[in-house]
């Protein structure tokens, strides 16, 4: 009940706050899947693994998700893949550039920023129709006053 009302209250304050809103498509159902394998082939780092699944399905990206998408103008939905190793700058994608937890290095042209605002730089160009990366002069999602788009 809490979390519904906190989904409920989120989604709303996106939806008046942007016109648009670009996520990531992320699939819940496929990166909670089990790591025990099998008797023959057990799985690694299991009891890991399900922590991290009781805290994606505890969150429910899902239903907000569905909150949003029925609230906002418009929600844009970004393949997730490579996003983290990818250069905000150049485009260039790598997974040497993500050395470390927080900080993004680009090792073909030496970008460097932390890593959650370069995912969404690079969340938002595709969902924006972007030409080109890096075209804003270092302007980060929602950074600006008069920018009403949100990356999420």
């Amino acid at each position: 009940m809490i979390r519904r009302d906190w989904h409920h209250r989120t989604s709303r304050a996106l939806a008046n706050a942007a016109g648009t809103i670009v996520i990531e498509d992320l699939q819940p159902v496929r990166m909670t899947r089990s790591a025990k394998g099998t008797a023959a082939k057990p799985g690694r780092n299991v009891s890991a693994k399900a922590g991290l699944n009781r805290e994606i399905l505890a969150t429910g990206w899902g239903s907000l998700r569905r909150m949003l998408e029925y609230k906002a103008h418009r929600v844009i939905a970004v393949d997730p893949r490579h996003t983290s190793q990818t250069c905000a700058a150049c485009g260039h994608v790598d997974a040497r550039s993500r050395r470390t937890r927080d900080r993004f290095h680009c090792v073909a042209c030496g970008h460097a920023d932390h890593a959650d605002l370069n995912v969404p730089a690079n969340t938002l160009a595709p969902g924006t129709g972007a030409a080109a990366r890096g075209g804003g002069g270092g302007a980060r999602p929602g950074r600006r006053e008069n920018d009403r788009m949100l990356a999420a």
